[in-house]
């Protein structure tokens, strides 16, 4: 019973030391620069929805990070990728006048030949939720009622 428990102090020491390493590894893009990218894709993001669907009244990011891809040979040269991953939502209303919020996920493909100037690639985007805010209750004696 007592063996177990260095075992355990053993792995969490482990993974500390792991964990530690993997946050003070170099890394292709720099902390300031990358951060820079994800704005500015956040900001392409919100442009880009408000002039295809004017009548959204809300854009939150709920979550925007971005992680390193294996580098691509091209013409003898090495390119930089990287994956923008994000979500967020947006509230609009119907064509009957009701807010509905619908939550939407993906990412974006960036490469680099310098590590400064970055090129969308390619993008995938899907909206796997639309949440009605003021849904309609049926009732069993055949009425209905807005909430």
């Amino acid at each position: 019973m007592g063996v177990g428990k260095y075992i355990a102090t053993a792995v969490g020491i482990f993974l500390l030391a792991w964990t530690w390493d993997l946050a003070h590894s170099e890394h292709d893009v720099e902390l300031a620069q990358r951060r820079n990218i994800e704005v500015n894709l956040e900001e392409m993001i919100t442009q880009y929805i408000k002039i295809r669907r004017p009548t959204v009244t809300d854009i939150v990011f709920q979550q925007l990070f971005s992680e390193d891809l294996a580098p691509m040979q091209s013409n003898g040269t090495e390119s930089k990728q990287m994956l923008v991953r994000f979500r967020y939502l947006t509230n609009e209303p119907s064509t009957n006048g009701e807010m509905t919020e619908q939550v939407f996920e993906g990412s974006v493909r960036l490469r680099s030949s310098d590590g400064i100037n970055w090129k969308w690639i390619d993008e995938e985007i899907r909206s796997p939720l639309i949440r009605f805010k003021n849904g309609t209750e049926i009732r069993a004696s055949g009425g209905e009622s807005a909430n």
